[in-house]
């Protein structure tokens, strides 16, 4: 499974507005912003490392009280909500893996290109 993600609070239907170049993210009317691609931010290590060891703890600190999660059909609101849903996805035997395999940096939004790697506890 591949992930993309665009982390912009102020505007949920960004995908609407915008087209993803590997450089930059580029608006119809023909503006532009200009990305630079970085390593992995340690903000963004730090929330998946609090997923893997199971302990939801300082590592969401990253997202503010008015954060948008969408994960899958899922529509999570808040650092306490984000923390809260994943804990209950991943105690009912999920485990994650991801591999940033770009990201790219700005005020914002924030760019990551990977892919996650999940499995079930419950699979042989």
């Amino acid at each position: 499974m591949s992930f993309a993600r665009i982390v912009e609070t102020a505007s949920p239907s960004l995908a609407d507005h915008y087209s993803l170049h590997p450089w930059r993210l580029c608006a119809h009317e023909e503006n532009s912003v200009t990305f630079t691609k970085t390593a992995p931010p340690e903000w963004l290590l730090a929330m998946w490392k609090e997923i893997y060891d199971k302990n939801f703890g300082g590592g969401f600190d990253c997202f503010g009280d008015d954060a948008v999660c969408n994960l899958g059909v899922a529509d999570w609101h808040g650092r306490e909500g984000i923390r809260q849903n994943l804990r209950e996805v991943i105690d009912k035997g999920v485990t994650t893996l991801h591999d940033v395999l770009e990201y790219w940096d700005r005020p914002s939004p924030k760019v990551c290109r990977g892919k996650v790697t999940m499995t079930s506890m419950t699979q042989h």
